[in-house]
């Protein structure tokens, strides 16, 4: 079957109160977690290894170096050396995302089941680094800007809330009733 077809069938299927299916819902949220997940943990291995502090490399494009720092607080510092309440914080994250993920999956979006596997994914690596290792490995410095060392997960979080509003805008405005529907 066709993707067009599949798209107008699972259309259908919804219109007429029929389950869509949850196989290609879930295979996106566990590719995209999964092939996240493991970016991030390469890079942190990679970047742990290398001297903390000193420039490893850059600048490039003048938009950002790389740069080792170990956090044991958030963004900016906050809350250093809370390292174990932020890690569990960030496993509560993680399962209730997994928890919304599991409940609304069927009506869900492409969009929005990638959306919650990169903020799940970005929330795991970091609950590890904190869990494994008492701090999270940072390494992507900013030097257009004023702005924390981050890593891979922390995209992965940002650029998933983004989308997951991006989303839900989307699906906010094709679902509000046109002036013709009343």
């Amino acid at each position: 079957m066709s993707k067009e077809a599949s798209s107008t069938t699972e259309e259908g299927a919804s219109q007429r109160g029929e389950r869509k299916p949850i196989a290609p819902r879930v295979m996106a949220f566990v590719l995209t977690a999964l092939v996240w997940l493991i970016l991030d943990q390469a890079t942190k291995a990679y970047f742990n290894a290398q001297s903390l502090g000193g420039v490893l490399g850059g600048p490039y494009l003048g938009l950002f170096e790389f740069r080792l720092a170990r956090n044991t607080g958030g963004a900016w510092s906050i809350f250093s050396d809370s390292t174990m309440v932020l890690a569990w914080l960030s496993v509560a994250i993680c399962l209730a995302v997994l928890i919304f993920f599991i409940a609304y999956m069927r009506e869900m979006t492409v969009l929005t089941v990638v959306s919650l596997a990169l903020v799940f994914a970005g929330g795991i690596g970091n609950a590890l680094d904190r869990f494994i290792n008492g701090y999270v490995i940072d390494f992507i410095s900013p030097v257009i800007i004023d702005f924390p060392i981050f890593n891979i997960a922390d995209m992965g979080i940002t650029c998933g809330i983004v989308l997951l509003v991006i989303s839900l805008l989307v699906s906010s405005v094709q679902g509000a009733p046109s002036v013709e529907q009343g």
